[in-house]
């Protein structure tokens, strides 16, 4: 798997943070402003130039905005697919991007790939050497097929 195109290659760059639930993945311990991250994710924030920040435990709010993408990628991406290799699972995703991004969504009065030129001016510049890191040795399936 390549790191710039599994997490910058698409977008060009980094935000300067990202707002998580309260995963276990990410969070060692503490919640919101006292979320401490496991070391592993804190080095790969380091490595992007980014930190991790965790909602407030209870804002139903801010939890709604960080899953329903997941949702949206679940159901309607990932659901039933195979991938050869995270190779293909980058592309494909991709160009799926490309599709959802380009349509009109009414919920943000807009086409989303129009306001991301806007705030791709914005994001941090990628580091200069990204490592890479290994793959899966079988194909990668998710889920059930829809």
């Amino acid at each position: 798997m390549n790191a710039e195109a599994t997490f910058g290659g698409y977008t060009g760059g980094v935000v300067e943070r990202v707002m998580i639930d309260n995963t276990h993945v990410v969070v060692l311990r503490g919640t919101g402003r006292e979320m401490i991250p496991v070391p592993e994710m804190e080095a790969f924030a380091d490595r992007f130039g980014f930190r991790f920040v965790a909602h407030e435990r209870g804002d139903a709010n801010r939890s709604a905005r960080v899953e329903r993408p997941f949702g949206f990628i679940d159901n309607n991406f990932l659901a039933g697919r195979t991938f050869a290799s995270w190779d293909d699972l980058n592309q494909q995703a991709r160009q799926w991007c490309d599709k959802v991004n380009s349509t009109y969504k009414k919920h943000i009065r807009a086409v989303p790939r129009e306001l991301f030129a806007v705030e791709r001016m914005h994001l941090k510049p990628l580091p200069a050497w990204i490592p890479k890191t290994t793959g899966f040795q079988r194909p990668l399936r998710y889920g059930r097929a829809p």
